[in-house]
């Protein structure tokens, strides 16, 4: 019962590769703090099987790392990646985040606020609550990743949600999302978010009111 984390990747481990492995059962399934260096994660599979999974793989405090998810999914727990604790310019590539009750990504802040982080390349499918959410930070990337069928429940925002900080979300496929393609508070009004050269599921675009650019 103590043991709560699959793997953790700590300071001073800068260029790690993990490959086919199965985490099945933690709160955590992998939890990295880490300052640069390149993270590899080769066909990995974290999930729950009769058990409970809070998230698969969490940042905190983390700095200037390159994840690489190729072959990796990430699924059935309740949150997919968590970017927290002030985690900035960090790269998170390639792999799946699906099926998770909650969110299957999200970027949030406590006493530091994480800033520039770039999600590319990431299938995030028929998550139960937002495909990817951003609470605070400045900077934030999201491209060329598939988000498609999260929110099915229209208990959330929808496919990617922008509720404070800035965010550039371009040349996604963004597609069947409950509520919302792309969701921005009424406090980012005087900074949109630049959600162009996205494919939103239809020629005419978003709202079929104009050309999906």
């Amino acid at each position: 019962d103590p043991w709560t984390t699959g793997v953790i990747i700590a300071p001073g481990a800068a260029n790690v590769t993990i490959r086919d492995l199965i985490i099945r059962n933690f709160e955590n399934g992998i939890l990295i703090n880490s300052d640069g260096g390149c993270v590899d994660l080769e066909g990995i599979t974290i999930d729950s099987n009769m058990g409970s999974c809070d998230t698969g793989l969490t940042l905190v405090e983390t700095y200037q790392l390159d994840v690489d998810m190729s072959g990796t999914v990430i699924s059935n727990c309740e949150t997919g990646i968590n970017v927290a604790a002030g985690s900035s310019n960090n790269v998170i590539r390639y792999g799946e985040v699906s099926n998770n009750s909650g969110d299957g990504i999200r970027v949030e802040g406590s006493q530091e606020v994480p800033d520039e982080n770039r999600f590319e390349s990431i299938h995030v499918l028929n998550n139960g609550l937002n495909g990817i959410i951003v609470y605070d930070g400045f900077g934030h990337q999201v491209t060329d990743c598939v988000i498609r069928n999260n929110n099915a429940g229209e208990t959330a925002y929808g496919g990617v949600a922008m509720l404070e900080g800035t965010a550039t979300v371009n040349w996604n496929v963004i597609e069947n999302n409950g509520c919302h393609g792309v969701y921005a508070a009424e406090i980012l009004s005087t900074a949109p978010v630049d959600a162009t050269f996205n494919w939103w599921g239809a020629a005419d675009g978003p709202s079929g009111e104009g050309p999906g650019d």
